[in-house]
This record gives structure tokens, sequence and C-alpha cells, in this order.
């Protein structure tokens, strides 16, 4: 049940940080759309859309501070060597999943152009980010 249970919150705390990256950045959620769009036949991501959904790091070109362009280990989120997180693949792949469904579907918007950071076991947004959530056009 640990291995089920255990990653949510860190999950859910990656895509916060990715959604709220995508309101702030709608240049990059469009190219973003559109990549998913271009690899994704049918109308719902799938298990099937894994091996295309790639990360494509250009869409960050011309943003001041792209998200990518830290120190190699400033993220390290499953450990590293021969014991690092046993749920890293699901992680990854359930990642993969929620962010292809959301921009396949929704636009996400906020107001917020800084939030608070709150660093513990995780870092997560020191305070509560509203945002709107609208069917794509």
């Amino acid at each position: 049940m640990m291995f089920l249970f255990a990653g949510h919150g860190t999950s859910a705390t990656a895509l916060t940080w990715a959604l709220y990256e995508l309101g702030r950045n709608p240049g990059v959620a469009r190219r973003l759309r559109g990549e998913v769009d271009e690899v994704v036949a049918r109308p719902h991501t799938t298990l099937a859309d894994l091996p295309v959904l790639g990360f494509d790091s250009s869409r960050w070109d011309g943003i001041d501070e792209p998200p990518g362009d830290r120190p190699e280990y400033a993220y390290f989120p499953f450990g590293g060597g021969p014991r690092h997180c046993i749920g890293m693949r699901f992680a990854c792949m359930e990642l993969k999943l929620a962010l292809a469904t959301i921009a396949r579907r929704c636009r996400v918007t906020h107001g917020r152009d800084e939030v608070a950071v709150d660093v513990g076991s995780t870092v997560a947004p020191g305070e509560t980010v509203h945002a709107t959530v609208r069917r794509r056009d």
C-alpha cells in the first residue's frame, strides 16, 4: 500500500509547479499543447501514448528564467544510485500522462508572477495559488 500512496503528494506538487509555470508562460503552454496535439492521435491521452510523449526543452526558449536552467543536482526528486526511489518510473509516467491530458483538454491561467516557496521534504508553494482551469478553445 505504501508504494501506491506515498508518492502522490510529491507528484501533485510537481504537477502544481508545472501548471503554475504554464499559467505564468502562456507561450510555453501553447507550444506544449501543439506538441501534444502533434503526437497524440486520439481524443484522450492513454498509456499507449507514452512512447511519443517526450520533452522538448526548446519550448522554454525566449523565457528570461527557464525552470530547467539549474545546476545538475538542484532538482533531485528520486535520490540516486542503487537505492533511488522505487516509484520513480511510475511517477514520471503519471506526470507525463497528467500533464499531456491537461494540456490537451484545458487552459490554465492565474494572476501570479511570483509565489512564495516552502522548502521541506518537498519544495511546495508557500501559499495558495488560485488558478482558473477552462476547457481549451
